[in-house]
């Protein structure tokens, strides 16, 4: 069966959940937005870029949580700062508390770092999406890199470099700028590099 994923944040004491729907000014109630991992984790994805929007310049701890965490082993874990136990209480958060539709918002990704303040690591997303598109298509690594319960689904990611999904998982996350005044800033964090190919894509070389 597929696995449905919920946005989960943590700042200030606080937790937060988006089910990845989208409200307008001209809907009268938000749109649904596809559920599977692989069905909205792509640049220019609505829910990919509204939710950029709330980490923009603005860090915290970021986790893309599947509905079937709650069945998951350790060896599923590849964020050595996640423990099994926190990835279960992630679950129940997640899918137990009342969840918020995000709010309609352009995102100029390309133009951005996403900035992993944890592991003090950034990943330049110009040249990501240079060197992870194919005929426009492009995997979003955000989702993928915070993801926790992947291949437990349908809709999950089997691609390339799958064993790297959920490295980020809970770490405190940003966007920032791509700008001399950003990279000064990160003196001294790791630049990583970070490829996610779909098998979808590979059908359309």
């Amino acid at each position: 069966m597929g696995q449905y994923y919920n946005i989960l944040t943590y700042k200030d004491r606080k937790y937060t959940v988006y089910d990845r729907s989208i409200k307008t000014n001209q809907a009268s109630k938000p749109e649904y937005m596809l559920a599977k991992l692989t069905e909205h984790s792509w640049i220019g994805n609505y829910t990919m870029e509204s939710f950029s929007n709330i980490i923009y310049k603005n860090p915290m701890k970021v986790a893309w949580v599947g509905d079937y965490v709650n069945q998951i082993d350790i060896k599923d874990i590849h964020n050595p700062n996640l423990s099994l136990k926190q990835a279960y209480k992630l679950h129940e958060i997640a899918w137990n508390r009342k969840e918020k539709s995000l709010i309609l918002k352009q995102f100029e990704t390309s133009k951005m770092l996403l900035i992993n303040w944890t592991k003090q690591e950034y990943l330049n997303m110009q040249e990501y999406i240079e060197t992870n598109s194919i005929k426009e298509w492009c995997m979003h690594p955000l989702s993928l890199l915070t993801a926790i319960g992947n291949e437990y689904g349908g809709g999950d990611y089997y691609g390339i470099n799958k064993e790297q999904v959920g490295i980020w998982a809970f770490d405190e996350i940003s966007f920032d700028d791509n700008n001399l005044k950003t990279t000064l800033a990160l003196k001294g964090f790791t630049k990583r590099d970070c490829n996610f190919i779909d098998p979808w894509q590979e059908t359309m070389l």
